[in-house]
């Protein structure tokens, strides 16, 4: 079921769930800034939304296993959620930052010449394009392909660190401080 996400972190184990998390949110936020007809982007769009929530999930999951103790498990859980509140302070203010670049750009890219409106001519979208050449990007589409390639980045992270966190062949792994 859809809903119930901690039954699939639990099922698949929580790094690769992490792992598939980031992946899909990369796929949701790349494909939902370049592709914009229906159905396509609004499935995009819930890929986006199910990644994050895989995501999110298994990094508190993830968080919770390698805390030490209980309060050591709460300072960390406050730092996740005190660091996500921050983000939604700062990165509108990059985002609109990275989508002025963009659309400057855009628009030092048209000719200056006087044109009809675009939903009078044919192939408008793309009306800056030279004939032959490839459509570009929407104008806001910069800021979410910029996170698309951070979330591709960090997608091999988790499992780095299951590698990492894993005990050594032979050495016993009731060693390992328990979760509580």
């Amino acid at each position: 079921m859809l809903c119930d996400v901690w039954g699939q972190v639990k099922r698949v184990g929580e790094h690769l769930s992490c792992s598939l998390g980031l992946g899909g949110v990369a796929v949701g936020l790349a494909g939902c800034s370049l592709i914009h007809a229906q159905p396509l982007h609004s499935a995009l769009y819930l890929v986006n939304r199910v990644g994050s929530g895989i995501a999110d999930t298994a990094t508190a999951t993830l968080v919770a296993l390698a805390s030490s103790g209980r309060e050591a498990r709460s300072r960390n859980l406050a730092l996740i959620q005190s660091t996500r509140a921050g983000a939604r302070v700062v990165t509108p203010l990059i985002s609109g930052y990275l989508f002025t670049l963009r659309s400057a750009a855009t628009l030092r890219a048209t000719p200056r010449t006087r044109r009809p409106a675009p939903s009078t001519r044919r192939g408008a979208a793309h009306s800056h394009a030279r004939p032959g050449s490839l459509p570009t990007a929407a104008p806001g589409a910069l800021p979410y392909l910029l996170v698309a390639s951070l979330a591709v980045a960090l997608t091999p992270l988790p499992l780095l660190l299951n590698k990492w966190l894993a005990p050594a062949p032979g050495s016993d792994a009731s060693q390992r401080p328990p979760a509580q």
